[in-house]
Parts: C-alpha cells; sequence; structure tokens
C-alpha cells in the first residue's frame, strides 16, 4: 500500500486515526484489530500528529529517539503538521510523552530502512520535550530535553 490509511475511528473534531499497512498486518496476523501502539492519531484543528509507542518494542537504542514511517510523516506534511507527540507505554503504563516540533524530524531526523519494513525517519530525544505523567498531587512533572 503506497497510500497512508485513514482507520475507522470516532474522533471528536475530525481526529483521524492513520496507520500504514494496516490490513497486510492484520491478514499476516501480526496485528490485533483492537491494538493501541504504534497508530496515529491526527489532530486536524491543531496540526499535530500523535503516536502511542511500546518503550521496548519501538524505541531505537541506536539512534537514542523514536522512528516515524517516512510515508506517514509525508502524509500529515501535506496537511500542515506543526507538532508530534509521542506517548511512550512502559509495561503497560504511560511513562512520558515525547513533543517535537515536525521541523525537528525533517532537519534533524535521519532516515531509517530495514528489509521487509517501509523507510522510517528516526528522531533523537534530545529535540523533544519530555512531558511526564501527573504526580499523585495533580501537578504536572515536566522536563525539558
Amino acid at each position: 500500500m503506497d497510500v497512508v490509511e485513514e482507520l475507522e475511528f470516532d474522533g471528536k473534531d475530525g481526529v483521524v486515526a492513520v496507520d500504514l499497512l494496516l490490513k497486510k498486518r492484520m491478514e499476516d496476523g501480526r496485528v490485533e484489530r483492537d491494538r493501541k501502539e504504534g497508530i496515529g492519531f491526527w489532530y486536524p484543528n491543531d496540526k499535530r500528529l500523535f503516536k502511542v509507542v511500546d518503550q521496548d518494542r519501538h524505541y531505537f537504542r541506536k539512534f537514542k529517539g523514536y522512528a516515524i514511517s517516512k510515508k506517514l510523516l509525508d502524509w500529515v506534511s501535506k496537511r500542515g503538521c506543526r507538532i508530534v507527540a509521542i506517548k511512550e507505554m512502559k509495561d503497560g503504563d504511560w511513562n512520558r510523552t515525547l513533543i517535537s516540533d515536525y521541523s525537528d524530524w525533517v532537519d534533524s531526523g535521519q532516515d531509517y530502512h530495514k528489509e521487509g519494513f517501509e523507510e522510517q525517519r528516526v528522531l533523537a530525544e534530545e529535540y523533544m520535550k519530555v512531558n511526564k505523567p501527573r504526580k499523585e498531587d495533580g501537578t504536572r512533572q515536566e522536563v525539558l530535553s
């Protein structure tokens, strides 16, 4: 499939769930329909791509960051993307959210391709702002990277 697939999603304000090759992955038995990680959510009102990842499965240690499909980045670019937010899950719990400008993916990201997978762009954490989950008292733990 050469285009990003817009998935059925009950989003508000035009939010769209997007993924690449999801039907193929489901047919191969590699992906369950109700999975949460790996799917991107496009928020057109604030021009933001939000992606949920599993730290153990998706973190690129070699690059010290995360990757997003180049086709998905191209898709959101054509729609005026300004912000990329990656919600990192660890052991089933929200660990942190990594926030970056779309321009950082273009200017500072690195291309990566592994046989059998779609081409990706990797961005190191040093270009991302880190938001931690709220503390028990309701205040947000925020750290800038």
